[in-house]
């Protein structure tokens, strides 16, 4: 066999390996993942389509030396907000981070009826393009029915980035999809059609 074909063979042999190489790096290394683990044995709470709700504030979520990532809690509010609004009638906003018995009152005064507070368990910004580790979020998110406080649902929602990042990826940027997934599993993916005081 002639030396140019030995050379053209072998590099399509190599290109076909480097395809294959990139294949797998793109299906399974990039990947972000996620999770959505419920805290009891019963299935997810089912609410009511076109409730009126409030969202507390969570304390900012912190890492690196007790350091808080500032502005943190807000984007989890917001995210939530975004989704619920897809599916209840009106959600408030909370202004600043509270506690349990400080939401709580706030929800009773807006007459809502049901409350979403949540924790920041967890919040991990890296530099993941250089240092190969994923950004990482954990957040709490409880329900409760605000006319009896009595606790609907209590879930935990995870995320992991991918690693294989090319710079610029924040912990908040897997919040829309985990929040959807969440919230779709509490409304049966019934949107409303029509808002109704």
């Amino acid at each position: 066999m002639p030396q140019s074909e030995k050379k053209f063979l072998f590099s399509d042999s190599l290109l076909a390996k480097l395809s294959l190489l990139s294949f797998f790096l793109v299906t399974f290394v990039s990947c972000a993942r996620h999770d959505i683990k419920p805290q009891s044995s019963q299935a997810p709470a089912q609410l009511t389509k076109a409730a009126k709700i409030y969202v507390s504030i969570p304390e900012d979520g912190n890492y690196y030396e007790n350091k808080p990532y500032v502005g943190s809690g807000k984007m989890v509010a917001a995210a939530l907000v975004s989704e619920l609004g897809k599916y209840a009638n009106k959600v408030f906003m909370g202004v600043q981070a509270e506690n349990m018995s400080q939401a709580t009152l706030t929800a009773q005064k807006l007459s809502t009826r049901y409350l979403f507070f949540s924790e920041i368990l967890h919040w991990e910004d890296r530099a993941t393009e250089w240092s190969g580790k994923p950004d990482r979020l954990e957040i709490k998110v409880k329900i409760v029915e605000v006319s009896n406080k009595r606790l609907l649902d209590q879930t935990i929602l995870t995320g992991n980035s991918s690693f294989f990042t090319l710079g610029g990826d924040h912990p908040q940027d897997m919040l829309p999809k985990i929040v959807n997934d969440y919230i779709v599993l509490l409304f049966k993916g019934n949107q409303v059609d029509v808002f109704s005081e």
